[in-house]
């Protein structure tokens, strides 16, 4: 009986349409590597050549431990996607299971992706703000603006400069992005941001 009212709560959140079942498909781990000592990037591959996705989304994993944690996906197609995870202090089992149980060849249950940050196209200035682990929500947007020239600049609060992910793409950024590092005491101050912005 609770199962059925829950479903019809559902159903009444969807504008009168039943919630489909999630679809889980089965993915390898391809790649494992430390970006950080507490970020960690993952490589998910099933068969096929897939299609590219759009930036912004994010993938639910579920994991052999039981619990299901959504991740933003750093950039690939429905059959190979990348993501990274950072080691969460307080972590009640899926950062910490991902970083100190699954390895290369374990195979993980990858359910929707859903769309988290979609692209706005209709400004002609875009400004990200993001700090640690959330730069995942927003590099594969970043390589998409810097392929139609769109302009845009990232502010990233980081730890320190020991914690940046992905390196490599972010140096690609060059002037587009300021880094605020907390070890130096620097502190992001989004008012001034927003209010310095071109209109």
């Amino acid at each position: 009986m609770v199962a059925k009212l829950k479903a019809q709560e559902e159903e009444k959140a969807n504008g009168g349409k039943k919630k489909e079942p999630e679809v889980w498909q089965e993915f390898e781990v391809v790649e494992k590597e430390a970006q950080t000592k507490r970020i960690t990037s993952f490589t998910f591959e099933r068969p096929g050549e897939g299609e590219e996705l759009d930036p912004g989304l994010f993938a639910r994993l579920q994991l052999p431990n039981g619990l299901i944690r959504p991740y933003s996906i750093v950039g690939g197609t429905t059959h190979r996607f990348q993501l990274g995870i950072a080691l969460d202090e307080d972590s009640r089992g899926g950062s910490r299971y991902l970083h100190e149980k699954v390895q290369q060849g374990d195979k993980i249950l990858v359910g929707k992706l859903t769309e988290s940050v979609p692209i706005t196209g209709g400004a002609s200035n875009h400004i990200f703000i993001a700090g640690g682990i959330g730069i995942t929500a927003f590099l594969s947007h970043i390589h998409i603006y810097s392929q139609i020239n769109w302009n845009y600049k990232l502010h990233y609060s980081v730890r320190s400069a020991e914690d940046i992910p992905f390196k490599a793409l972010i140096a690609k950024m060059g002037s587009n992005i300021a880094i605020y590092d907390r070890s130096k005491g620097e502190r992001m101050n989004i008012l001034q941001i927003l209010k310095g912005r071109v209109w």
